[in-house]
């Protein structure tokens, strides 16, 4: 079918993007990897969580992972002004990113993401919702991540990315740029928020979400050391 097509066609890209940039990273950084034994047998539905710093930031999450996963593709969610960029935007499309509009309401928002995890599918989130100001800053949270897991009640990968914050070209290509990811165990929203329904309130869902984001925080920590 043509939704199986598109599917092979993006676990093909994102195997083949591993594949170069996981070699680059290793030759031009002090790339470190802690926790990857957290992302064997994993796959669909599951929910990967990460902290945001660069827009590389899906490419190395990914490449840190073992090569034969199957947790390939993951769809991150994209705010919708980058997707209607004309590069970006088709970049984006074709790796599966999932348009994200401000403003439209949480459930409408998310109701793509949904759909993919009900379809066994993998869907990345930035809670965040956008890059940090600086390298180990931590934006506030949004809610969605928090909503899935509980509606649904699929695993969460967590990660943390540290380093990515201050890559640039240069660093890069003085060898310069320390990049560390660390996967932590998968949960699920039941583990943190136990009482929480899919009919609570969006600030519930939105502390949830903070909740979730303290073991991303607490892997960036393990990271720095």
């Amino acid at each position: 079918t043509r939704e199986s097509i598109t599917y092979g066609a993006r676990r093909s890209l994102w195997m083949a993007t591993w594949l170069l940039w996981r070699p680059l990273l290793a030759a031009f950084c002090h790339f470190k990897i802690e926790g990857q034994e957290h992302c064997r047998g994993l796959s669909g539905p599951l929910i990967v969580m990460a902290n945001h710093a660069h827009y590389l930031d899906p490419y190395t999450l990914s490449a840190a992972m073992p090569f034969q996963n199957r947790i390939f593709p993951i769809r991150f969610l994209t705010n919708h002004r980058y997707m209607v960029m004309p590069l970006i935007g088709a970049v984006a499309h074709v790796y599966g990113a999932v348009s994200v509009k401000p403003g439209s309401g949480m459930e409408k928002a998310l109701e793509k993401p949904e759909h993919i995890l009900r379809q066994d599918g993998v869907v990345g989130f930035f809670p965040e919702g956008g890059f940090a100001h600086k390298e180990g800053e931590f934006r506030e949270a949004k809610p969605g991540v928090a909503y899935l897991g509980v509606k649904l009640n699929v695993p969460i990968l967590p990660v943390a990315i540290n380093g990515h914050g201050r890559l640039h070209v240069f660093n890069f290509l003085l060898r310069r740029a320390h990049i560390t990811v660390t996967f932590g165990r998968p949960f699920t929203m039941k583990e943190i928020v136990p009482e929480l329904t899919p009919h609570a309130k969006k600030w519930e869902f939105a502390r949830a979400a903070e909740f979730a984001m303290r073991r991303v925080r607490e892997l960036y920590d393990v990271g720095q050391q």
